[in-house]
């Protein structure tokens, strides 16, 4: 009976709780119950509004709305101390202890007593509570000879000798072995068994599958819902995460063609204290492969690297290098200088970057600059050689390609590209359609002889009523984004070479941009390249994401390579108009705008009779910046297929971190996500428009929407 009435028991219940930062809802309207003798995770992607929920319930927010109920009745926390009297203790990720005390006398510190302590009882206090529960705590042991694991013994027992009940833990197995993970569980589960009711943060979903009683999961602020963990699934958890199903699996190419490359033979490592670090490690690694080596923070990855690095002596082993050119070379007979003389070809980028591989003071010359300051001959050393290799280190870092999103087919190129969806209905008209140029030419609207001796080939002459649907068609779209909350912006049609190096690869840049002569200056190949290089250099409070901008422009390109029939007339030229968009928000937000910008493509399209559909780009048709991307393809009725008329990108933080855009946060400034898109291209999208409306008679039905642009017409009639 008494099992049965704590299960019933609420120890915690939250009602419609709201949080906001500024315009920023971190939690919106959240319910949520925890029951004593319970476990009870709580899910979520970073950023749902996890850890801002529980800092609420342990005093340092306070919420905006909602209320707050403990054992049934209605609570106010204002304040830590509101919390542990309520008997409401939070575990962080981050300890709060202090290292030079005992875990007793931290456990003690700042509660209410007598001057003079009986730490005689304290410590058998303490013992109990180690008992009880099966902690492995030695009362007396200093805090800075303490595991990771024993720290965090400390942070729980603290809070249960001050009486909490309700034990919030953060992330709490983050830094723990295996073993102390199943350590930590089993006094979990004896403090469960004991109806302590206790919510664990976690993104570990095989431990929230053997550890919970239920789980409850947030995404974006807002909950989802909650259900018991033996009815739930690694995919039914993730699908309720992000919103959609999501494959587990991973597309994993066998290496080949390898070739040994470094051998680590049975190496030892001791540290001052004659604390074995390494002990007997043995392995290969392979050129052509990537080796992982797993292990929580202090397992020995980091002396084991530094081993190999020479930086770190070796008490027996040896690690040897296996040269291209078939020497075998012992590097544990040198340190880290002397194997750099050897002209070894490998590095070393140590864990902590800043406090050991650079120096965070000194720019990228400087910190080039410490590794031949040696060769100098005098007191002053030359600047020339380190300049050089910083800004030769620069140009390698931005080839180096985006991490794609998981979600992205894996293909060599567009033949391998994934369709979507389609929306409206493909039709094929009884008629002959003629090739987008005669149709054009039977309205006296195009001219690409006088085009080609004026400028040459991939240049037009638009003329009359096409010259006229041109530019509706391009106010049409400006209008409709402005009509869906974008900012309107005629940007600047030519930008300087390091804004050019910001939005786009090496390659794309080759294959693109005309250079004016003389001048630091590109004619942009679409207003992205200028719209993004808008916020060079910038920081944005968070409060003003995201910011959404339409641009208008004439777009510029090399358009290198021959080209098929189907590809002529204005399909592929060097000159054409366009209105674009671009967004810039915060990390978590870029997913759903990335849906949000190729509807308003397919919807324009639609508005104007056209039929289209979306292909997902597979990774071999992927931009290097680009981290997910979608076309947009309109139906050609002479050709009876679809063909591409807009692109659709996510670059996640690629473009922010060339570019140096940031987001001012709560926490610091971090790097924006930037995504961009297609609204409408002509004149090629005046192929689809013109197969597509065009009558057996010759004549162009004008959509709806179009005809105020157009003044007032409802079609245009052939001159011939």
């Amino acid at each position: 009976m008494e099992e049965k009435k704590l299960e019933q028991t609420y120890a915690i219940e939250l009602k419609n709780i709201t949080k906001r930062f500024g315009k920023i809802v971190a939690n919106d309207g959240i319910n949520l119950q925890v029951k004593r003798g319970e476990i009870l995770s709580l899910l979520g992607e970073n950023g749902s509004g996890k850890t801002t929920l529980m800092n609420m319930i342990s005093g340092i927010y306070f919420p905006d709305e909602g209320h707050i109920f403990v054992d049934g009745k209605e609570v106010s926390i204002r304040s830590p101390k509101d919390s542990f009297d309520l008997g409401i203790g939070m575990i962080h990720q981050h300890f709060k202890l202090i290292d030079v005390m005992t875990a007793a006398e931290n456990i003690i510190l700042g509660l209410k007593g007598s001057a003079v302590l009986d730490m005689k009882k304290v410590h058998k206090d303490i013992q109990e509570l180690v008992d009880k529960y099966g902690f492995d705590l030695d009362p007396a042991q200093k805090v800075y000879t303490m595991s990771v694991s024993q720290k965090q013994t400390v942070e729980i027992v603290k809070m249960l000798y001050r009486g909490a009940n309700i034990l919030i833990l953060d992330e709490p197995t983050a830094v723990l072995t295996p073993q102390e993970v199943d350590k930590l569980f089993d006094v979990l589960r004896n403090m469960r068994d004991d109806g302590r009711a206790i919510i664990i943060i976690t993104h570990k979903l095989n431990e929230v599958l053997e550890l919970s009683d239920r789980v409850s999961i947030l995404r974006k602020g807002k909950y989802i819902g909650t259900l018991q963990t033996s009815e739930a699934t690694v995919e039914s958890l993730t699908e309720m995460m992000v919103g959609e199903k999501i494959s587990l699996d991973i597309n994993r190419p066998m290496p080949h063609d390898l070739k040994k490359r470094l051998t680590i033979d049975t190496i030892t490592c001791t540290n001052e204290d004659g604390l074995h670090t390494l002990e007997n490690v043995s392995f290969e690694a392979f050129g052509g492969e990537v080796l992982g080596v797993a292990g929580i923070s202090g397992s020995g990855q980091k002396e084991l690297l530094e081993a190999i690095a020479g930086l770190t002596k070796l008490s027996s082993g040896s690690v040897v290098f296996h040269s291209p050119e078939g020497e075998d070379i012992d590097l544990a007979k040198y340190n880290a200088a002397q194997i750099n003389e050897l002209g070894v070809r490998h590095s070393f980028v140590p864990e902590d970057r800043l406090g050991m591989g650079l120096v965070g003071s000194m720019g990228m010359t400087g910190n080039m600059l410490l590794r031949s300051f040696r060769k100098g001959k005098g007191f002053f050393t030359s600047l020339k050689a380190p300049k050089e290799l910083a800004e030769k280190i620069k140009e390698i870092m931005m080839t180096i390609p985006n991490i794609i999103d998981p979600s992205v087919p894996i293909g060599k190129d567009d033949s391998e590209n994934v369709e979507l969806e389609r929306f409206g209905e493909p039709v094929v008209p009884d008629f002959e359609v003629p090739y987008h140029t005669e149709i054009m030419e039977s309205f006296d609207g195009i001219d690409l002889d006088s085009a080609r001796k004026v400028a040459g080939n991939g240049f037009y002459y638009l003329m009359g009523d096409i010259a006229r649907l041109h530019s509706a068609v391009i106010a049409y779209a400006r209008d409709f984004m402005i009509d869906r909350g974008f900012t309107y912006c005629v940007p600047p049609f030519m930008i300087r070479s390091n804004v050019v190096t910001g939005v786009m690869s090496f390659d794309e840049m080759d294959a693109m941009m005309y250079k004016i002569e003389g001048e630091d200056l590109y004619l942009i190949g679409t207003s992205e390249h200028s719209m993004i290089g808008k916020f060079i250099d910038t920081t944005t409070e968070e409060a003003e994401l995201p910011k959404t901008l339409t641009s208008y422009s004439p777009c510029f390109r090399k358009e290198k390579g021959a080209h098929g029939i189907e590809e002529r007339g204005v399909y592929r030229i060097h000159q054409f108009e366009k209105q674009e968009m671009i967004v810039v928000c915060k990390p978590e937000e870029s997913k759903d705008w990335y849906e949000k910008l190729w509807k308003n493509t397919v919807d324009l399209f639609r508005s104007m009779d056209i039929p289209v559909r979306t292909l997902e780009c597979c990774s071999g048709d992927l931009a290097d910046l680009k981290v997910k991307s979608v076309d947009v393809e309109a139906w050609s009725p002479r050709q009876k297929k679809y063909f591409e008329v807009g692109s659709c990108s996510n670059l996640g933080d690629a473009q922010a971190r060339r570019l140096r855009i940031r987001i001012k946060g709560e926490n610091g400034n971090y790097f924006a996500h930037t995504l961009n898109n297609t609204v409408v291209a002509p004149p090629r999208m005046l192929i689809a428009f013109l197969e597509n409306n065009l009558r057996e008679d010759g004549s162009v039905a004008i959509p709806e929407v179009l005809r105020p642009y157009m003044g007032g017409k409802e079609s245009l009639q052939p001159k011939k």
